[in-house]
């Protein structure tokens, strides 16, 4: 049974707070219609004296809205959050390796990809650290039960479009990359926790809430979030900086996560949740020097469909490459283990 199934308190206790937020109003504006659909945002001017996203003023506190538009308190601390970047990796994004996706897989990629780097600026502007797990298949140590899911024999491994082989185009980062300095966790399997040191590098440093976005949310980026809720971090689900090949698949991949293991909320409104704790954070050290507009972010862009390529791929110019002394590495994984 699902833990949404046992939450008919939690569900009045959301209505409390949106109405102790703002009387008669929402406390922050629902961009979301149906899971993984975002409406235009407000302009700059439709926006309160406050100056922030939704017009609303930083002593209204943080909350964070979801597809729904139930309103949550933030999960925790704004230094105790992280956002997940997981596998933008050019074997699961770049048209050029995916020549079998049709146009609305393509398009549905492209935003995400678009998305996710709006939010890693957003998450980078608002202190919040950004953590970039990967997927790195190593070329002599074959994924048995991979392999036998898919039919194949073991000795074919890996076969010449096996996806993020370590040390092949496919998976460097597309797009979007870490910065110096950013923490990098490379994985063997779906789940950024299994087998790697993210859960270890998540509780030295104070995490306790996860943001999630990347690809693909019915595969990687639903183990890693299941993983994060199991361990004991509270997980928040991006329904738009995440996509899967197909429309249906992503709606449901975010249907059955928001059931059992997290808040599925629009980049938007995580990014303005940040935007309000960071806010708050600085009017409290110094509260009559911060300028409002630096701690404002943009609404985000919108993408164009991406045409499939032939072309060979080229390193992509907006990704940097990580910083050997800044990559956890992946503890070993014993062979045949899923």
């Amino acid at each position: 049974m699902s833990a949404k199934q046992h939450a008919p308190q939690a569900q009045q206790d959301a209505a409390a707070l949106r109405a102790a937020a703002a009387p008669g109003e929402a406390a922050a504006p629902s961009d979301a219609g149906p899971l993984g659909e975002t409406a235009a945002l407000p302009s700059a001017a439709a926006t309160g004296e406050s100056g922030l996203l939704d017009g609303t003023t930083r002593a209204e506190g943080t909350t964070l809205v979801d597809v729904d538009g139930t309103v949550h308190p933030l999960p925790g601390p704004l230094h105790e959050g992280a956002l997940l970047v997981v596998d933008v990796q050019r074997s699961f994004a770049d048209p050029a390796y995916l020549p079998w996706l049709d146009e609305a897989g393509l398009a549905a990629l492209d935003a995400a990809v678009t998305r996710t780097a709006w939010l890693v600026d957003q998450a980078r502007a608002s202190g919040v650290p950004v953590v970039w797990v990967a997927l790195e298949q190593l070329p002599d140590s074959p994924w048995r039960t991979s392999l036998w899911l898919r039919g194949l024999e073991e000795g074919t491994w890996p076969v010449p479009d096996e996806p993020c082989v370590l040390g092949t185009p496919g998976a460097e980062w597309f797009r979007v990359g870490p910065l110096p300095g950013e923490t990098v966790v490379p994985k063997r399997r779906y789940s950024g926790f299994l087998g790697t040191t993210l859960e270890t590098h998540l509780r030295e440093t104070g995490v306790t809430w996860v943001v999630a976005a990347g690809l693909t949310s019915e595969c990687c980026v639903d183990g890693t979030v299941r993983d994060a809720f199991q361990l004991g971090f509270r997980a928040v689900m991006t329904s738009d900086a995440t996509a899967a090949y197909d429309a249906e698949t992503h709606t449901h991949a975010l249907s059955v996560l928001a059931q059992n293991a997290a808040v599925v909320a629009t980049s938007a409104s995580v990014a303005a949740a940040w935007t309000h704790a960071a806010a708050s954070a600085a009017d409290a050290a110094t509260p009559s020097t911060l300028p409002t507009s630096a701690l404002t972010p943009s609404a985000p862009p919108s993408a164009a469909p991406v045409a499939p390529s032939t072309a060979q791929p080229t390193a992509p110019p907006s990704a940097t490459a990580p910083s050997p002394s800044t990559v956890a590495v992946a503890e070993p994984i014993p062979a045949g283990r899923p």
